[in-house]
């Protein structure tokens, strides 16, 4: 029991209380209770008495303003003030504003974190700080094409808008996200998609005038990423080819006679996360054709998908799915 108060005691005087954390103080109530009264009256214990006790500290914790939820939602709402009044959003009389100046990073992640969790059923208990931000908040919807969900009557679920209403909040108070997978080394994790499903058997591209399209998913997480492939047309080796992407994100893909074209992707992925997409719209899919006008060999790159970190504000690729149009 005292180790279980300290390790509670230590939980809640860092991140506040939350439902979890209100469970597990009743349990150490009743596991101290049901101690204290077998040694202080040893005649009258009983059996009995241990899923009484336990019944009645749950009831008095699910109902009242008492209960888990309530006092949860309070407990983080406070916690919230503070951090924002240390982050310099909500000002010392009272007026909530942009942050004007960096904000540190554990400081982010916690007010990130406290996000998560009240847009997971509990976005009321914030609304009076997030309301003066609503029209920005809804331009950085519009402009990622996300669909708009309605999270209030989930309590106990995760609201897959979840993620994204907290992200936009944080840049409307002037703050970059931080996941709570995330420490300050590792940098922001960015994941852009373009809407729809490409490889389904409805889907139909343009390919003209190439002659060839060719699907990769290259990585350069750990190194350069290199593939060199030998294609076949009727049994016949048709060309080879070398595909190649380092770690700045440049893929390139070169023919055995020397011919080349060469790609930047991350510049591709750090101006579509400047801008806040993380699902880039239709109309928009011709951003996401890169072309090298320097090349020597014809092709065309369409970028589909790809994931990274931001280090030193660019991006830092993990992953990418490409199709390669090329005349060799």
């Amino acid at each position: 029991s005292i180790l279980l108060a300290i390790g509670l005691y230590t939980r809640l005087s860092q991140y506040g209380v939350t439902e979890d954390r209100y469970a597990i103080g009743i349990c150490l109530a009743w596991l101290a209770g049901l101690t204290a009264w077998n040694i202080a009256k040893p005649k009258f214990a009983h059996i009995k008495h241990v899923p009484m006790v336990l019944a009645c500290l749950f009831l008095f914790g699910a109902i009242g303003p008492w209960g888990a939820i309530s006092v949860s939602v309070s407990s983080q709402t406070a916690r919230l003030e503070s951090l924002l009044q240390k982050a310099g959003v909500i000002a010392a009389d009272g007026k909530i504003a942009k942050a004007t100046q960096e904000v540190p990073f554990e400081l982010r992640k916690d007010i990130s974190g406290i996000l998560d969790y009240m847009y997971d059923g509990r976005k009321s208990a914030i609304e009076q700080w997030t309301s003066p931000f609503q029209a920005e908040m809804e331009k950085l919807r519009k402009k990622e094409g996300s669909p708009t969900y309605d999270c209030e009557t989930r309590s106990f679920t995760r609201c897959w808008s979840g993620y994204n209403m907290a992200r936009w909040t944080m840049d409307v108070w002037g703050m970059q996200y931080v996941s709570q997978y995330q420490n300050e080394a590792s940098g922001e994790y960015v994941s852009i998609n373009l809407q729809g499903n490409y490889w389904n058997d409805e889907s139909i591209q343009k390919v003209f005038p190439y002659a060839y399209v060719i699907r990769l998913t290259p990585s350069a997480y750990s190194g350069d990423w290199t593939a060199d492939r030998v294609y076949r047309e009727d049994g016949q080796e048709n060309f080879k080819a070398t595909f190649r992407m380092t770690p700045a994100g440049v893929f390139s893909v070169e023919m055995a006679d020397g011919r080349k074209a060469s790609f930047d992707l991350q510049a591709l992925a750090t101006a579509l996360h400047k801008e806040h997409i993380t699902s880039l719209p239709e109309d928009q899919h011709a951003r996401a054709i890169l072309h090298d006008a320097a090349a020597t060999l014809p092709a065309e790159l369409r970028v589909y998908s790809f994931s990274g970190r931001v280090v030193e504000g660019k991006i830092k690729l993990d992953s990418t799915s490409l199709l390669v149009l090329i005349n060799p």
